[in-house]
């Protein structure tokens, strides 16, 4: 029932790196800086986001995001990095405050 009790008892009973089914897609969950660092230092020829990502596609949409080059998909976010920044993330409150309001 609870997401986070399920991945709790795999982390228990198997570490840090395990699969598991979820729904028809099968999750490798990686917990702890040491099951992370091969994760995050790999390439793209060894360790490809697309298709992780492929499910991502209908939300972004085509040629963007993870459905991008690599090139593309590098610029890509680094347009939204600077959107996510924290000082820009507080800037947007009062804006959705408004518009929920005005909603």
């Amino acid at each position: 029932k609870s997401p986070v009790k399920m991945i709790q008892k795999y982390y228990d009973r198997l570490g840090g790196v395990f699969t598991i089914p979820i729904a028809t897609k099968r999750l490798t969950m990686l917990i702890g800086t040491d099951a992370q660092e091969t994760f995050f230092k790999a390439s793209d020829d060894v360790l490809s986001q697309n298709e992780v990502y492929d499910f991502m596609k209908p939300v972004f949409g085509p040629d963007v995001v993870y459905d991008a080059t690599r090139k593309n998909r590098q610029v890509q976010f680094q347009s939204m990095a600077n959107g996510l920044r924290v000082s820009r993330l507080k800037s947007y409150v009062p804006k959705i405050e408004k518009e929920t309001r005005q909603y």
